[in-house]
């Protein structure tokens, strides 16, 4: 497909969306506003899709449901994308609008342990990829964790923007805070997401914030909070950056 068609593929889709709405958006919203929102969403699209067409081919599969059990707890939840390569290796995609921090996947107690759900609950297949999909003006990329050669031994931390990748391996994977050099992600996560549940099932509710500083600042209840009582063996983290 050429460059024109692509534009008009992507034009023909969006107009057919707006138009679907017209009656609200004009309805709460000044037409020049929608005007403008709908050209940045143009110029998201079409530089996403730059970054798409360096992939090998792919089948897509949106919106896909599945089922967690952690420690007789079961999660329900829906997962935004799943795309499976020829081979048949499963590519895990979440979109996000703002800022992305993978970091956040990992250590003892993720501050997002969304994706990593995910790719437990997607077992079924060898997992190439589990990324997000950043679509943020001026910063559209596809952030996460790839697997060499289906190797789970192996990660790999990639930015990959439309014309650029960055390679954060040796940082992230330099530190024990987030990654555990003698074993792999996946079991960490399996590891760490049963021990929360068993918590969570257990009732156990030890004040015992992650990041203390950061946790506590808007609480409403640090009239009568146990935090300054003997607490269990920590388990923070150092703040993600």
């Amino acid at each position: 497909m050429s460059d024109i068609a692509l534009e008009e593929l992507i034009y023909l889709v969006i107009t057919d969306s707006r138009n679907e709405y017209q009656a609200q958006l004009y309805t709460d919203t000044p037409a020049n506003i929608v005007e403008i929102e709908f050209n940045k969403i143009f110029q998201q699209i079409r530089e996403w899709i730059n970054i798409e067409l360096q992939r090998e081919a792919f089948t897509c599969q949106p919106e896909v449901d599945k089922t967690l059990t952690l420690a007789g707890m079961q999660f329900n939840f829906r997962i935004d994308r799943v795309d499976t390569s020829q081979s048949g290796e499963l590519e895990i995609i979440d979109y996000k609008s703002g800022s992305v921090d993978i970091k956040k996947w990992l250590g003892k107690r993720p501050t997002e342990a969304q994706m990593p759900a995910y790719a437990l609950a997607c077992i079924e297949a060898p997992i190439r990829s589990l990324s997000y999909a950043k679509l943020k003006t001026g910063e559209i990329s596809r952030n996460g964790i790839w697997f060499e050669n289906n190797k789970e031994d192996n990660p790999r931390f990639l930015e990959i923007s439309s014309d650029s990748t960055k390679d954060h391996s040796k940082r992230i994977l330099s530190n024990s805070k987030w990654c555990n050099e003698n074993t792999t992600l996946m079991k960490q996560w399996k590891e760490n997401l049963t021990f929360l549940a068993s918590q969570i099932v257990s009732g156990e509710m030890p004040v015992s914030p992650k990041q203390a500083t950061q946790s506590c600042r808007y609480c409403d209840y640090s009239a009568f909070c146990r935090i300054s009582e003997a607490q269990p063996e920590s388990q923070s983290d150092e703040v993600l950056s």
